[in-house]
């Protein structure tokens, strides 16, 4: 179970936050030049001018995955991204003169985010909420609907701290009480592993 959580941080770093040929993690792109938060603008003033029903949230990746990013230095850049989607959707909503969408962070560390990974040579014990690092089960996608519609199903349970409703007025905030709890819920072994490998790529 392990080995494919690495794999995947693997990938991740290798493909996703700093693919070729510029080995590079940007919100611009370096050939056009244009930026990802002016796709999701357009996203917004499509959904603003036809009022369609839309919900944003930021998916609930396992701890792994958010502590990878953190020991490859793109923690502030992270930070900075949430803050943007905050931004842009105020703005986008107030052109329109509508409510701003619900954009919902489920990112981070929670108590469904921080689930124990099976140590390496464990084949036999099975996650209840995640495959690997950035995919998770429908039992956690269940509760993520749950949370964003308000429905309150009789045989499911939403945790408290898991999804919050993203503001200009805690935006900042979540984000501190973000990185406090990154050592309070992390664990050492987990650690130590991932910067192992980050070590590779060096």
């Amino acid at each position: 179970m392990v080995a494919a959580f690495i794999n995947n941080e693997k990938s991740y770093i290798s493909n996703t936050w700093f693919p070729e040929p510029y080995n590079q993690y940007s919100f611009i792109d370096p050939e056009t030049k244009s930026s990802t938060f002016e796709y999701y603008a357009i996203l917004l003033k499509t959904a603003y001018r036809y009022h369609i029903d839309l919900r944003i949230f930021i998916s609930p990746s396992h701890v792994r995955q958010w502590e990878a990013l953190r020991a490859e230095g793109l923690w502030p850049l992270f930070e900075e991204w949430k803050q943007k989607l905050v931004e842009i959707n105020e703005q986008e909503a107030a052109r329109s003169g509508e409510s701003p969408y619900p954009l919902w962070d489920f990112s981070g560390y929670n108590s469904l985010t921080t689930e124990d990974v099976p140590p390496d040579g464990d084949s036999e014990t099975q996650m209840k909420w995640y495959w690997e690092s950035s995919h998770y089960k429908k039992e956690l996608g269940d509760l993520v609907l749950d949370r964003i519609f308000d429905y309150h199903h009789p045989e499911r349970i939403v945790p408290d701290d898991f999804g919050v409703l993203l503001t200009p007025k805690n935006i900042k905030r979540g984000i501190g009480l973000t990185t406090v709890c990154i050592w309070y819920h992390f664990e050492y072994t987990s650690f130590l592993t991932i910067y192992t490998f980050m070590i590779q790529f060096d």
